[in-house]
C-alpha cells in the first residue's frame, strides 16, 4: 500500500464535506481521501477508520453527506451499502458516522448472505490500490 503523507490542509469540495472529517478526526478515527494521479478536481468522498473498521462517507448530490458500509464487493451486496437518500444528512453527527461500520442494514438482513467485511484498513488499501490513500 502506498501512502502519501499526512496533510491538514482542506482539500475537500465542500466546507461540509470538510467539516464531517474533521468530525470524524476529533472523534478518533483516521481519515483518509483518495489521491488519483491526473484527478486535480477536490475529492467529493472520504473513508475513516478505527484501523479495522471501515466507513465511507461522501457528499451528497444534492448537497448534504451521505454514509455508506463498506465491505469485500459480492453481486450479492455490490461493495456497500448507503444509508441515506439524497440529500443526506445536512447536520452529521458522530454517530451517523459510526452507523457506516454495520455489517448491513436491516433491509438486507433476510437475504441468506452476509456480506464479507475486510479485515482492516491496511487489507482494504492493498486491494483497492489503483488510487494513492492520504491521511487527512
Amino acid at each position: 500500500m502506498k501512502q502519501a503523507q499526512t496533510t491538514n490542509e482542506t482539500i475537500f469540495k465542500s466546507q461540509l464535506l470538510a467539516d464531517t472529517a474533521d468530525m470524524i478526526k476529533a472523534a478518533g478515527y483516521k481519515v483518509y481521501w483518495s489521491l488519483w494521479r491526473h484527478d486535480t478536481s477536490k475529492p467529493s468522498y472520504f473513508h475513516f477508520t478505527d484501523g479495522i473498521r471501515i466507513g465511507y462517507c461522501q457528499q451528497g448530490y444534492f448537497g448534504g453527506i451521505m454514509f455508506s458500509t463498506c465491505h469485500k464487493p459480492s453481486t450479492e451486496a455490490g461493495t456497500g451499502f448507503g444509508l441515506q437518500d439524497d440529500p443526506g444528512v445536512y447536520e452529521p453527527t458522530i454517530k451517523d458516522a459510526e452507523k457506516a461500520f454495520m455489517d448491513c442494514p436491516q433491509w438486507f438482513r433476510h437475504k441468506k448472505f452476509t456480506p464479507i467485511k475486510y479485515a482492516n484498513w491496511e487489507e482494504y488499501a492493498a486491494k483497492n490500490n489503483s488510487a494513492e490513500y492520504v491521511e487527512y
